[in-house]
Order: C-alpha cells, then structure tokens, then sequence
C-alpha cells in the first residue's frame, strides 16, 4: 500500500502542469519529499500503459502522452482514503480506432458499402 498522505513529488516531463492540474483538483498535495509518481510518455501512437505502485512510489510508463494521461486517471480512480493499494496494471485499448458512424439519415450509402465496413 501506499501512503499519500505527506504529499506527491511528481515527475512527469512534459506531462508536468497537466499532472499537477490533476493531483492538485483531485485533493492531493504536491511536496519534494512527497512520496515520487514518475511518469514517462514515448512519442508512438499507441494509448497503452504500466502503473506500477509499491510501498515506495508509483510509475507510469505509457506509448504516448495520451496513455501516460490515461495511467495517471488510473492513478487517481485508485487513490482512495489516502493511500493507494500495491498493483501492476498493464492496459491498452482493444482495438486501434475508437469507433465509427455510419450517418445514413444525411447521405445515402448503398448496401453493399455498408456491409462492407
């Protein structure tokens, strides 16, 4: 388990003020002798993640800024009463796009483009 109570020494490169923003709007202290939160975002397009938290601190290492954000929500959803359980969450999305639509009341489309996609 670990203790969030003396406070989060964020390290997040250039994911740094977004992470802040979100600590700090989610009740938590930032402090340099806080227990450290290291964050490391690739430059890839994919949105996968690790959060690993111990005893002594929580990491995310992500594909991209965008998983980095979603490891840190992760963080946060965990963050409860002060502390956050020991775990190792590896996650990506299942598929690459997040979805599609087919607006058929604006353009007609014929079936057989329709069953193909």
């Amino acid at each position: 388990e670990l203790n969030l109570n003396r406070g989060v020494f964020l390290q997040a490169g250039d994911l740094q003020a977004h992470g802040e923003s979100l600590l700090r709007r989610h009740g938590l202290r930032l402090d340099t002798t806080g227990v450290p939160l290291r964050i490391k975002a690739g430059s890839g397009p994919g949105e996968s993640y690790r959060l690993r938290v111990t005893p002594a601190g929580a990491s995310i290492e992500a594909e991209s800024p965008a998983g980095a954000r979603h490891g840190l929500h992760t963080f946060l959803q965990l963050a409860q009463n002060g502390s956050i359980p020991a775990v190792e969450i590896n996650d990506r999305p299942r598929f690459a796009w997040r979805g599609l639509l087919l607006d058929t009341a604006r353009h007609f489309l014929p079936v057989e483009d329709i069953e193909r996609t």
